[in-house]
């Protein structure tokens, strides 16, 4: 019988008419462990014996004859059939695992017995509810004192320091106020009107809290001493900053109809353009709203959030 070398053959060894098995080829020892469904093919393997074949190898007649490693090889293939957890219990656990009822149990811990519960006895007050509730944040209680009025809304104090334009609409803003608007948006409109002040604006009223804080908590000279009076500042001279062809960093801050604005003035602008004729009515459009060239750096130090910070700590005591 002749017939071409199957290629998962050539790995095995090949031997010649005279070649003889081993004496120490023998079963594994592992059958008895196997599934029943393998012990079968396994044990055929190992018993029935097969007889030579002739095959064509290199074009030379070649006898072969089923020796012990090709035994071995067979017996590997069917293993690999095996699973991962019969894998384990044949041959890490040294034999199959024990049925699950001879298995050892842990005994349960006994759980402690639930509190008794409270009697109320006649005439004491009901036990205080929980700081938060279980439903969830959103759902528990704001923990406000019963009777506690709450901080007035009203306008800042330095409103009244500022110049009579900016005042004016500071007001009106107020005055236009909604029943239903909450005062923390009526603070952020306020606020954006005088952060975006011209410079002379804002450094005038800087200067102006600086003398009264100055008045308030430096004390009075005696007649004794002699005060020499204070050197005045060199004026600060800065350069124009340098206008970028693109929306302020500030837009956030500005009211949305001059934000909208704003956003035409460069709508359809593609980089790499000239942008000179739209830098130029971008700044006549702030200008127009009384705001300065300078609001390009970084914001000046707001005096806002100074007068706001005692009404905060009077609202957050009464509470």
């Amino acid at each position: 019988m002749s017939r071409i070398l199957p290629i998962f053959l050539l790995t095995l060894p090949i031997l010649r008419a005279e070649s003889l098995e081993k004496d120490d080829c023998r079963r594994p020892a592992y059958l008895p462990q196997l599934p029943q469904r393998l012990q079968g093919e396994v044990l055929e393997i190992w018993t029935d014996p097969e007889p030579e074949t002739t095959l064509t190898y290199a074009d030379e007649p070649v006898i072969f004859k089923p020796c012990c490693e090709w035994r071995m090889s067979r017996t590997k293939l069917l293993l690999s059939k095996l699973s991962r957890a019969e894998y384990y219990n044949i041959f890490l656990r040294h034999g199959p695992s024990p049925p699950r009822t001879t298995a050892r149990v842990a005994p349960a811990r006994a759980r402690p017995a639930p509190p008794a519960p409270l009697r109320e006895r006649p005439g004491t007050p009901p036990p205080p509810a929980p700081r938060y509730s279980t439903l969830g944040r959103s759902q528990a209680q704001p923990r406000v004192r019963a009777g506690a009025p709450s901080a007035p809304c009203r306008q800042p104090a330095t409103v009244a320091r500022l110049p009579p334009a900016v005042r004016a609409r500071i007001r009106a803003i107020w005055r236009r106020r909604s029943p239903g608007m909450s005062c923390g948006e009526m603070h952020r409109k306020t606020k954006q009107i005088m952060i975006n002040m011209p410079l002379r604006f804002r450094a005038a009223l800087g200067r102006s809290r600086q003398r009264t804080i100055y008045s308030t908590t430096t004390p009075k000279p005696s007649m004794k001493t002699t005060t020499k009076p204070a050197a005045k500042p060199a004026p600060r001279v800065t350069a124009a900053p340098q206008l970028d062809c693109k929306l302020p960093h500030f837009l956030s801050r500005l009211e949305p109809a001059l934000q909208e604005k704003l956003r035409r003035v460069w709508t359809g602008f593609k980089q790499g353009e000239d942008c000179a004729e739209r830098v130029k009515q971008q700044l006549a459009i702030l200008k127009a709203h009384d705001i300065s060239v300078e609001s390009f750096r970084m914001p000046f130090p707001s005096l806002y959030d100074d007068d706001l910070t005692p009404m905060r700590r009077r609202s957050s005591r009464r509470a």
